[in-house]
């Protein structure tokens, strides 16, 4: 789920990036960059919430099938927690 959570943020920054404009990415600064964004953090912190709902359901689920949910929840889980906030507290992502 975490690496989903990295993958997720790491695909909305390209996103955002190409829309800016920019052709290229320099590799080492690009994942520096993406482990200082808030959003990151923000799915970390509530990724929590989100592995507890999993545990709870897969109780038949083998190995394959749980760790392919736990990526997929992984990379939308900022979306997912923004939902989660109150109208006033949402962040406003681009993408």
């Amino acid at each position: 789920m975490l690496l989903g959570i990295f993958l997720g943020i790491a695909c909305r920054r390209l996103i955002q990036m190409k829309n800016q404009g920019v052709a290229e990415v320099e590799i080492r600064g690009f994942f520096r960059g993406t482990l200082k964004q808030i959003d990151l953090w923000i799915s970390l912190l509530g990724s929590p919430l989100l592995y507890g709902s999993i545990l709870k359901s897969s109780v038949d689920l083998s190995l394959w099938p749980f760790l392919f949910f736990a990526l997929q929840s992984g990379f939308s889980a900022y979306i997912l927690i923004n939902a989660l906030l109150p109208a006033g507290n949402r962040n406003s992502a681009p993408v």
